[in-house]
């Protein structure tokens, strides 16, 4: 699967139905509180997407060039105050933008190291098919999410270890989950907070399988309905 079919796979496997949205609207509406990088023109003209809030940058190719043209170093100058350095700083002050190491399949995102499919992120580590999402390491399908780490199928999760989960953080060890927090082991639940070990609730509530399902069936129609948003569970 591509990109976009990966994205949508997801959406499936949380929601439980089809949902045709692209990874660029999937962007606008799941990527609300994360710090994601940000278009800019290099010195050069090129386009590189960057986490640096500075005056000038530079692309990998631009950089390459200097390199293999040897325009790097400059005459050797006196230095009499830090007003020299700084002179000579101005002269080279350029950050890379859209930077990789051994990356492959990467758009539009910086800083992404030993991974591949990442799209509009940043700080990604030994991860894959990641999108709209920030500081994630051994990550596989995340999406819209925050300070992750060993997590697969999560959108608008954060500061989490989680599998198939939408609107969890700083929890671990929890699956199926929708919205909640400081979680621990926990399957099949719901708006549930500082719990351990539990299946089939709903804020801190036990019910029966069916009944569990019941209102998640509710729940989802609801999110489907109103851009994937309650009013009253706080915002990432």
């Amino acid at each position: 699967m591509n990109e976009e079919e990966t994205f949508r796979a997801v959406l499936r496997e949380l929601f439980g139905t089809d949902i045709d949205m692209s990874l660029e609207e999937g962007a606008k509406v799941f990527s609300q509180g994360v710090k994601l990088p940000v278009k800019k023109k290099t010195l050069g003209g090129d386009t590189v997407y960057t986490i640096y809030d500075v005056d000038k940058y530079v692309s990998e190719k631009e950089t390459t060039k200097m390199v293999a043209e040897d325009t790097l170093m400059r005459p050797k100058e006196d230095i009499k105050s830090l007003k020299d350095v700084e002179k000579m700083y101005g002269e080279l002050n350029s950050f890379l933008g859209s930077k990789t190491i051994n990356a492959t399949n990467v758009r539009d995102s910086d800083n992404v190291l030993g991974s591949s499919h990442v799209y509009l992120s940043q700080n990604i580590l030994s991860s894959k098919y990641i999108g709209f999402s920030e500081n994630c390491n051994s990550c596989e399908y995340v999406y819209g999410s925050k300070f992750m780490a060993d997590s697969s199928f999560c959108i608008r999760c954060q500061d989490s270890s989680l599998t198939n989960c939408f609107e969890v953080s700083w929890s671990a060890k929890c699956s199926n989950c929708f919205y909640c927090h400081n979680c621990f082991d926990l399957q099949d639940c719901m708006f549930c907070f500082h719990l351990a070990s539990k299946q089939y609730c709903i804020a801190n509530r036990q019910y029966t399988k069916e009944e569990y399902e019941k209102a998640k069936k509710m729940v989802v129609e609801h999110l489907l309905k109103n851009k994937f948003r309650v009013k009253f569970f706080p915002v990432l």
